[in-house]
């Protein structure tokens, strides 16, 4: 067996191998890994799981792919996956959340940070030292950076949410119905469950 973890844009200190950020539905990077791994390669199964926003993303990939995974594609995992951005959002902002937010937040600033290390002048920074939630990163820097009209365009946009109901490949979602900030309720929707 394989094991391949793949890092996104930015994460595990890697500023300086993209010029552009991540957010929790490019799915394009994960479905070049995979398209790489069959097609030249030549693996013949692969499972993709995922974390919290990675998590999302595999939900939403193999939603893209819906009944037409590539040859190879053969299931998707998720634990604990914001499938619903605006709602896990809206749960960080809880005051009883301050702590995780403060951390997100603080990571989200050393990152551009980095960046600003390996491509000076990028991005504008005047307004990072403002910034102390995860939606005002993602007004100032995400939703303009992909395109989005804002933060709330980018969470609806990129939640596996919109295409779970596609996915064709069997598939687990592990998560708790008291996680601090992903909430259950989406994964009692039938879109889901069915």
């Amino acid at each position: 067996m394989n094991v391949l973890r793949l890092n996104q844009r930015n994460c595990g200190n890697t500023e300086h191998l993209a010029a552009g950020l991540f957010h929790s539905g490019l799915t394009t990077d994960a479905a070049h890994v995979i398209h790489e791994l069959t097609t030249v390669d030549g693996l013949t199964a692969i499972a993709v799981s995922g974390y919290s926003l990675g998590g999302n993303l595999a939900l939403k990939l193999a939603g893209e792919y819906g009944a037409h995974p590539p040859k190879g594609f053969v299931a998707v995992a998720a634990v604990s996956p914001i499938i619903e951005i605006g709602e896990c959002t809206r749960a960080l902002e809880r005051r009883e959340n301050a702590l995780y937010q403060w951390n997100f937040v603080k990571d989200l600033k050393r990152r551009m940070r980095r960046k600003e290390q390996y491509r000076p002048g990028r991005f504008d920074l005047t307004m990072l030292d403002s910034i102390t939630t995860i939606r005002g990163f993602d007004e100032a820097y995400t939703a303009p950076h992909f395109g989005f009209r804002n933060a709330e365009d980018y969470y609806y946009r990129a939640s596996a949410m919109r295409v779970v109901d596609r996915i064709r490949v069997p598939t687990l979602i592990i998560t708790s119905e008291d996680d601090p900030f992903v909430p259950s309720q989406p994964f009692h929707d039938s879109r889901v469950t069915s």
